[in-house]
């Protein structure tokens, strides 16, 4: 497992008692799935590094936190968080989909342009969600909907990488312990879900941009 965190650049997370990996489609105009490894919960980490390009084929980026069991149909889920990054404009829209439909959306201009790469960092908090783009806090955006620990799978839009994709093996999951942390991570062509002590890592990420 040491082996598999150091080629993804996260050797520093070696107490991870839990890894697996999927990789993506070279598809950017389609959403894909991708189930988590347990439902998140406060303290949960997501991490995207990707590369942003408005072409033809597809000028969003997309990123669904699903609710519900990820074997039904995905038109029917409601969303807790979808982040919408429109890459022409320039803007970042945060919206949340329950049974009366879709809140309002809250479009801001964002650091995420055509032609650049970016990181995207959300972390589960007790009463929102904090969304960082390239280390700093972008938006705090409180829960529409009860965070229970819905969230269950996560839908990826518009991906695009720069770097070869890595090897995507060497999975081993554990027993969960309900006092750790999942990192879910998105880099070099795959989709990493890691289970671990990371509460230094989830302090650290969480506390950028505050100063």
């Amino acid at each position: 497992m040491k082996l598999l965190l150091a080629l993804i650049g996260f050797l520093p997370l070696a107490n991870a008692y839990g890894i697996s990996c999927s990789t993506l489609s070279d598809r950017v105009d389609s959403m894909k799935i991708f189930p988590l490894t347990r439902p998140m919960k406060v303290g949960d980490v997501f991490k995207l590094n990707a590369y942003a390009k408005a072409d033809k084929s597809e000028k969003y980026i997309v990123v669904n936190f699903y609710e519900g069991d990820s074997r039904g149909h995905v038109k029917k889920k409601y969303i807790s968080l979808s982040v919408l990054v429109n890459v022409d404009s320039g803007k970042t829209s945060f919206n949340t989909l329950s049974a009366e439909g879709w809140y309002d959306e809250e479009p801001k201009k964002s650091p995420i342009k055509s032609g650049r790469d970016y990181e995207l960092e959300i972390s589960a908090h007790e009463r929102e969600y904090q969304i960082f783009i390239n280390g700093k806090l972008f938006q705090r955006y409180s829960y529409r909907r009860k965070f229970k620990k819905s969230v269950t799978h996560i839908g990826l839009r518009g991906i695009r990488f720069t770097a070869a994709k890595k090897s995507c093996s060497g999975s081993s999951i554990g027993d969960d312990d309900p006092n750790d942390t999942q990192l879910i991570l998105v880099q070099d062509g795959n989709f990493y879900r890691m289970l671990g002590p990371f509460t230094a890592f989830s302090q650290e990420t969480t506390s950028k941009g505050r100063d």
